[in-house]
């Protein structure tokens, strides 16, 4: 009820929690931060080998041994090179590594498990998962609820940083950027296709892009309309994309 009245006249929370608070403001400390690294790179080689040796035992196509190894050696230098950035001032934040655990664990159930191709399956076409067995409304309640569990945990890391919430916290542009980072990271309106991957990558584009505007003083309308010219574009090339595929299997 408290609660309640506080809300009721757009009052703002203190966040008193130190557990809360400290999930945006705190770091690991230096040796931990290498050990982390050392673990993913770890766990990159590995999943990339067993990839490899998995497609290769079933006579499907693989990279060139030698791109591949490039990519691995690529992200690895990415990896250490950012730990070791990060060690110069106070260490490797603590919300990295929640970022991290959810990109990988969503990764393999997108990637790995039955679960995650129907999920595609559906996004691609209803009906034609329908008839292949899958039980497309299950699969669409499932799909809300994780949506939902995710935007609440992305709703105490903001107001682990914020310290605070309050009525219009995640207002502004902020579910604005957050669909753009999906979309610029390859994940189609139309569904069926994305990577969780992507999206981050589509996320860092978006932060480049609003770093840049807040540099330059840019007014909050101007990034709006920025923010979603960009959103626009990667719609159109998205759709003709689809597009082009469509006409191609007709052809």
């Amino acid at each position: 009820m408290i609660l309640m009245l506080e809300f009721s006249t757009s009052g703002t929370i203190r966040i008193a929690d130190q557990t809360v608070r400290d999930i945006s403001n705190s770091f690991l400390p230096d040796m931990w931060g290498w050990l982390l690294a050392i673990a993913a790179v770890g766990a990159l080689a590995g999943s990339e080998a067993l990839k490899y040796r998995t497609r290769r035992s079933q006579g499907l196509p693989n990279k060139p041994f030698g791109i591949l190894g490039i990519q691995i050696g690529g992200l690895s230098l990415l990896i250490i090179g950012a730990v070791w950035y990060a060690n110069i001032d106070r260490g490797v934040p603590f919300v990295m590594v929640v970022l991290g655990f959810f990109l990988l664990f969503w990764s393999f159930i997108a990637s790995r498990t039955r679960f995650g191709r129907h999920v595609y399956a559906v996004g691609g076409n209803p009906e034609a998962a329908r008839r292949a067995g899958i039980n497309v409304d299950r699969i669409r309640i499932m799909v809300f609820m994780i949506g939902g569990f995710m935007a609440g945990a992305g709703g105490i890391v903001l107001a682990s940083r914020l310290q605070s919430v309050a009525t219009n916290s995640g207002g502004g542009d902020l579910l604005l950027n957050v669909i753009a980072a999906a979309v610029i990271g390859g994940t189609s309106l139309f569904g069926g296709s994305g990577k969780v991957v992507s999206a981050l990558l589509g996320a860092l584009v978006i932060g480049a892009v609003a770093s840049g505007m807040n540099l330059q003083n840019v007014n909050a309308g101007v990034k709006f309309v920025v923010t979603g010219l960009v959103l626009l574009a990667a719609v159109l090339i998205d759709a003709f994309a689809k597009r082009r595929q469509a006409a191609s299997g007709v052809r």
